[in-house]
Order: C-alpha cells, then sequence, then structure tokens
C-alpha cells in the first residue's frame, strides 16, 4: 500500500499540469500601466510573453481540433481565431474585465490547486434534465480532457457550449452577421432541475457582432442565472438575451421552469448556452462538477433533446 501512494500523487500532478493554462498569468501583465507610481511594478511587462506561447498552442490546437472535429460542427478558420483572438485581448482594456480576469486568475489558480489534491469522482457527475426544449448540438464540452470545454479553467472544466443547427450544421442563416440570424437566439432556456435561484444579473447587451467576443461587457458570462439545486452543486446558465431573464434571486424555481432566453451577451462569439455546475456559489473560486444530461455525458458534435412536451408547472 505504502508504494501505492507516490503513483497517485504523481497521477494527480500530471493531471494538474496537463490542466495549467497559462492564459490566466496574461492579464498580470497590465499591472505595468502603475509602474510610475512603484518601479518595480515595470518586471510584470513579462506576463505579456504568455500570450505569443498561447498564440502558438492555439494554432496546434486549431489543426488538431480541425483534423478530428466531428463532420456536423463547421471548422474554425485561422481567420475567425484571429478576430477572436484581437477582440479578447481588446477587452482586457474594459475595467470590469481587467478586474475580473485578475479574479478568475487569483481563484482559479486556487480551485487548480484543490482539484489536483483532491479531484472529483468520475462516477459522481450530477444529473440534469437539458434546459431547452427541441434539439440542440454541443459545440464544445465534455468529461474528458480531449472534449472538455475548457480544462486548464477549473469552474469550466466540465461545461457544455450548445447551439441549434440545421441538417446542413449551419448554426444560422444567410451570412449570420446579426445575432437574429441564429437558430438560437431567442430560445426558452429553462431550469435543469429543482433549485434556489442565488444569483441573476441581466441588462448586459446581446453582442452585435457575431464572431468576436463584446470588448465592452462587463461581465464575461453576459447575463447569467445560477441555481442551488444540492450542496455542491450550482448549476450556471450564461450568455441570455438581455431583458429575458424572468427569475430572481432567493425564489423556487422546478425543472423545466423559464428562466429566460438564449442570447449573445458577454463574452460569446454567437448565440449559444453556456452550462456547467460548480461546487460552491462563487463563481471565481468554484471548481466544475462532472455533469450529464438525462444519464448521458455527450461530446462535441452530439446531439441533445430537450422535453418538447412542457409539464404543468413550466411557465
Amino acid at each position: 500500500p505504502r508504494a501505492r501512494g507516490p503513483m497517485r500523487v504523481g497521477e494527480r500532478l500530471r493531471r494538474a499540469w496537463r490542466g495549467f493554462d497559462l492564459s490566466w498569468l496574461g492579464p498580470l501583465g497590465l499591472v505595468v500601466l502603475f509602474d510610475d507610481r512603484v518601479p518595480e511594478l515595470r518586471w510584470f511587462a513579462l506576463f505579456f510573453l504568455v500570450y505569443p506561447v498561447q498564440w502558438v498552442r492555439g494554432l496546434v490546437r486549431l489543426v488538431l481540433w480541425n483534423r478530428r472535429r466531428p463532420r456536423n460542427l463547421p471548422p474554425l478558420t485561422l481567420g475567425r481565431v484571429v478576430l477572436y483572438g484581437v477582440s479578447l485581448c481588446l477587452a482586457l482594456f474594459n475595467p470590469w474585465i481587467f478586474v475580473q480576469s485578475l479574479l478568475m486568475a487569483a481563484g482559479q489558480l486556487l480551485a487548480g490547486f484543490r482539484t489536483a489534491l483532491r479531484p472529483p469522482q468520475r462516477n459522481a457527475r450530477v444529473n440534469l434534465a437539458p434546459p431547452f426544449t427541441g434539439v440542440w448540438t454541443v459545440a464544445r464540452g465534455g468529461v474528458e480532457p480531449d472534449s472538455s470545454h475548457s480544462w486548464g479553467i477549473p469552474n469550466q472544466r466540465y461545461a457544455y457550449d450548445l447551439f441549434v443547427t440545421d441538417e446542413s450544421g449551419r448554426s444560422h442563416e444567410g451570412n449570420g452577421r446579426r445575432p437574429q440570424d441564429y437558430y438560437a437566439f431567442g430560445r426558452p432556456i429553462l431550469a435543469p432541475g429543482d433549485g434556489v435561484v442565488v444569483q441573476v444579473r441581466d441588462g448586459e447587451r446581446d453582442g452585435p457582432w457575431p464572431g468576436v467576443v463584446d470588448p465592452f461587457a462587463r461581465d464575461a458570462r453576459g447575463n447569467f442565472v445560477v441555481i442551488r439545486h444540492g450542496p455542491r452543486a450550482y448549476s450556471l446558465l450564461a450568455h441570455l438575451q438581455r431583458g429575458s431573464v424572468c427569475v430572481r434571486a432567493g425564489e423556487t424555481v422546478r425543472e423545466g421552469q423559464t428562466i429566460g432566453r438564449c442570447g449573445n451577451s458577454g463574452h460569446s462569439t454567437e448565440p449559444h448556452l453556456h452550462v456547467h455546475v460548480q461546487d460552491q456559489v462563487n463563481f471565481y473560486l468554484a471548481a466544475g462538477v462532472p455533469v450529464c444530461f438525462g444519464g448521458q455525458s455527450p461530446g462535441p458534435g452530439d446531439r441533445v433533446t430537450g422535453d418538447a412536451s412542457p409539464s404543468p408547472h413550466r411557465s
């Protein structure tokens, strides 16, 4: 038994290294803006070196993704990745996003150590109902590193991004230049289980330029709802349409109850639903919990079907 201990520790360290994402160190470079008061802060400019490293890493991931992507998902183009990267860099000059990035950097570093020392059990998954009606497609998400939404970000490690596609795999009509062109935009979003609403945000505009994140957003999550389903099980449903959130903090909700509509708010590249389960209410300190829908854990390209016939308690 004593010989097995180092092996377990080694495996945990490998998991921690595989999940380490340098991108959260990049925003620390902006501290150099205050070096006129504290000259020593000029050394924080070295954190900007993270960005070229991440760009190379991103290009490698782009090639690998396009080689193994499901056929019903559109390919990622270099132009789309560049636009996304530029808009994300511009967003760092937004004071709200800058502060949020620093909070994420600190909080998720602590969450990363916590999950490395005590990773969630693979069979300890939270089972939710699909938070929508009809058929949606998983764009990103899963419970393994290769399918994960963001394996290097502990609170979003088991997150899902879902959108609505047609028979050809397109998520929009026409050229897709407006949020209204997307099939998912404005569709009802439902509570994925019974619980109590603990956080709500509304008022963020829907990004007017699909393909890039909104650099003027005040919260990367956009409009969102957080529901407590039980101990260490808080679902977060994000990027909701402005003005559509129809629940309030402290309200008890039932599975299938409408809580808002799908939008394009926050750091969203096109109208879609982001959903994940975290182990505490604080978004910055939380770690993700593996989740499944109706007992199944889908992966990129898989279709998820919601209940098309709402029960009487649904609004």
